[in-house]
């Protein structure tokens, strides 16, 4: 669940956002369509969008979720299946959203350095963005599919109630799925259940670092600051409100409005007292540790903080605190590149962001710096993670978009290495660490300047990382494409 959301049922919902792909299509100015044999900087693009229409092996969960059971590889089954979307792909679509419609609105505009226009354009990409986090491929959206694809790779089928456009509504859930569906869940990896407590805002921190290092690296000057903001407040207090007593008030609200519709109900109440909970307490079976529901129907799957000891309160509360660190980046204040000059002439750029992600074990708290060298692009991240007992450590290497010199081919390779030590058997109370990491490579063939076939290669070993569907081993190949606008 989603503060600031409402619990809200409908059996297909994929036909929403395609539509408002279309809507970001069609605001695209068509200056950006402009002769595609002029020469221009395929690294410099002012606008892109990216999509992984084939995530594999997560698609074939994807289709047997959607077309229950049915694991055909037929076209009218792969169609049905983006009704839900991988975690990749819902981040590629509401990164293309809101980097598309942010430069069509400055274009719209047409800003001029001065304090009232700089005024006007703030104003509109503000409003914009509050009301596309009720919107399908919005901020809220993305959150609840963040959920729903860690449950679909458990064969669970879900709703996103961000699809009925909630404008107003105090919360809305992701719902669905029946109580069985989430012991199967508890009872097969408790780890995984950790992490599907606190998706959505993984989610949103995800689309944060990606929106910020387009920024930075392909220097679009996007205005993303309204929505920088909005994301990292509005999870810094939804944290902090799950340790509170207006939490207790909402869960008791929320429980007031329910019936015996046992797929009605959201799949967790305020997702982080459960994170909290299970973190600390999560040896029992879903039945034994949840109860029955107040209607006398189903289990109660909402945990309140008045169901916290003191200690868990506190702990709660300080991982609630670290989520401000997410505010300190210059990119926040919009500098989007702090640029050292030799002679003159740029020769070295940079720029940096402290981030804090809650985990399956506790959470993953460091620095990520981005270096532009001689237009070479450079990702470096520190990462400290950490569990009820210690710190464990992590390091990240990436080189961004980097041009294969071939004579007739454009050719943009993207590889990159995590290398951590996390908990072992990813657990919350132990010393002992292990080793593990992994691999990427990134491909774009470009078909002409603006258009571009995209292969993704990557294998991670036990552990958590971003955007990653499980804490298990994961090998995933995705293919899709990308259009820059310029």
């Amino acid at each position: 669940m989603r503060y600031f959301r409402r619990k809200y049922f409908m059996k297909h919902s994929i036909i929403n956002y395609l539509n408002l792909l279309i809507i970001v299509y069609l605001l695209i100015p068509k200056s950006s369509l402009a002769n595609d044999t002029l020469k221009i900087d395929l690294r410099k693009p002012k606008s892109l969008i990216q999509m992984s229409l084939l995530d594999m092996p997560y698609l074939e969960k994807g289709i047997e979720t959607t077309n229950n059971g049915d694991e055909k590889l037929t076209l009218g089954n792969l169609i049905r299946s983006y009704e839900n979307p991988s975690m990749h792909l819902s981040l590629d679509i509401t990164n293309s959203f809101y980097s598309a419609t942010h430069y069509s609105i400055s274009k719209a505009l047409k800003t001029k350095e001065t304090f009232g226009s700089i005024m006007l354009e703030n104003t509109v990409i503000s409003a914009f963005d509050l009301l596309s986090f009720y919107a399908p491929l919005g901020l809220g959206w993305l959150h609840e599919e963040y959920h729903r694809a860690s449950l679909t790779q458990y064969g669970i089928h879900s709703f996103n109630g961000m699809n009925t456009f909630p404008l107003g509504e105090s919360t809305v859930s992701v719902s669905g799925m029946s109580d069985e569906d989430l012991q199967q869940i508890k009872g097969n990896s408790q780890q995984d259940f950790i992490r599907l407590q606190a998706a959505g805002i993984e989610g949103e921190n995800a689309l944060l670092r990606r929106l910020q290092k387009e920024n930075f690296y392909y220097q679009q000057g996007l205005n993303h600051i309204p929505l920088y903001w909005i994301s990292t407040i509005n999870s810094t207090f939804y944290v902090l409100l799950c340790s509170s007593e207006e939490g207790n008030t909402l869960t008791d609200e929320i429980l007031e409005k329910e019936n015996d519709n046992v797929l009605e109900r959201d799949f967790t109440g305020l997702d982080f007292t459960a994170w909290t909970y299970e973190l600390f307490r999560g040896d029992k079976t879903y039945a034994e540790e949840r109860g029955q529901h107040p209607s006398g129907v189903g289990i109660d799957r909402y945990i309140k903080p008045n169901d916290l000891t003191q200690e868990e309160l506190d702990y709660l509360r300080k991982v609630g605190n670290y989520q401000f660190l997410n505010m300190l980046s210059p990119t926040m204040f919009g500098f989007s590149s702090i640029d050292l000059k030799r002679s003159g002439l740029d020769w070295f750029r940079f720029n940096f962001a402290f981030r804090s992600n809650l985990t399956n074990f506790g959470m993953k708290n460091g620095l990520d710096l981005m270096f532009d060298y001689k237009n070479s692009y450079y990702f470096l991240g520190l990462h400290s993670y950490a569990n009820y007992v210690r710190n464990f450590w992590g390091i990240e290497l990436a080189l961004i978009d980097e041009p294969l010199k071939l004579k007739t081919h454009k050719v943009l390779l993207s590889p990159s290495v995590l290398i951590f030590n996390q908990p072992k058997n990813q657990e919350f109370k132990t010393e002992n660490g292990e080793l593990g990491g992994m691999a990427s490579l990134q491909l774009n063939y470009f078909l002409s300047n603006k258009w571009a076939v995209n292969l993704n290669i990557s294998h991670k070993t036990e552990g958590w990382v971003m955007s990653a569907p499980t804490i298990d081993p994961y090998s995933s190949i995705r293919f899709g494409f990308r259009y820059q606008i310029f």
